[in-house]
């Protein structure tokens, strides 16, 4: 005769706890990628807005007569020092498209990126008077 002792656990209790406990992690590693990935969209978005407010600031400052069209291409973006570093990382695009409104000019400045979901894009608009 056999004596059933209750003190610790058996094989298959351990092997479904391991199971569980599995699951669980995978689930977390999900999410943990899901959330890298979102932060990195973001600082790419805040990047591509602060291209776009730079050059809305540039041309209100600039002499009325002078605005065209511009397209330009910026390897990389540093949101904090406010200028073009050279890095290699994320790849922007801006367009800058000016055309006449009554009273002055229409500016509106586009920037596209790439992100994991596929191109982005962000636009700002102002108005500029002579």
């Amino acid at each position: 005769m056999v004596n059933r002792d209750t003190d610790g656990f058996t094989l298959v209790e351990i092997l479904i706890s391991m199971l569980l406990l599995t699951v669980l992690l995978a689930g977390s590693l999900a999410m943990q990628v899901t959330a890298v990935r979102a932060s990195g969209d973001s600082r790419k978005s805040a990047a591509a807005t602060a291209l776009a407010e730079s050059r809305i600031e540039e041309f209100r400052s600039a002499d009325y007569g002078n605005l065209v069209t511009v397209v330009d291409d910026v390897d990389c973006f540093d949101i904090e020092m406010q200028e073009d570093t050279g890095c290699t990382g994320p790849f922007y695009t801006r367009t800058t498209n000016i055309t006449n409104a009554v009273g002055g000019l229409h500016i509106n400045v586009a920037v596209q990126w790439g992100s994991a979901e596929g191109p982005s894009q962000i636009s700002l608009e102002t108005e500029r008077t002579p």
